[in-house]
């Protein structure tokens, strides 16, 4: 699996389980975002460099702590949603709903690893 097509399919996966899960956060942040659409959201490749920078170099159990996955999670939903995002405080509930959903299923928990691990090399 490539790693770019897997953040954007792991991305993919977070959209929708977040747009699920959490309909009044994501009317706050739309209006939000709206406020500053004049502000430069950095590239999906941007995002990913950043997300293998964190990553880079973590031991294995590292890569697979709640900590890391939560703020793997966050730094996606922020870039969709937008950067003010983290500081909203229904954000960090939505961040967590998401993680204990990926966990909560092996195959998905499984396949967000292997990206985070493939991110991390």
């Amino acid at each position: 699996m490539d790693p770019i097509s897997g953040l954007a399919a792991l991305y993919e996966i977070l959209k929708r389980r977040a747009t699920d899960r959490s309909h009044s956060t994501n009317r706050a942040a739309g209006s939000a975002r709206n406020e500053a659409r004049g502000a430069v959201r950095p590239s999906f490749d941007e995002l990913q460099q950043q997300i293998r920078l964190k990553l880079s170099g973590l031991p294995r159990e590292q890569l697979a702590s709640a900590a890391t996955k939560r703020w793997v999670i966050a730094a996606l939903l922020s870039w969709e949603l937008h950067e003010g995002a983290q500081n909203e405080p229904k954000f960090a509930a939505l961040v967590q709903r998401v993680q204990q959903s990926i966990d909560g299923d092996a195959r998905l928990k499984a396949r967000f690893e292997r990206v985070m691990e493939q991110l991390s090399s």
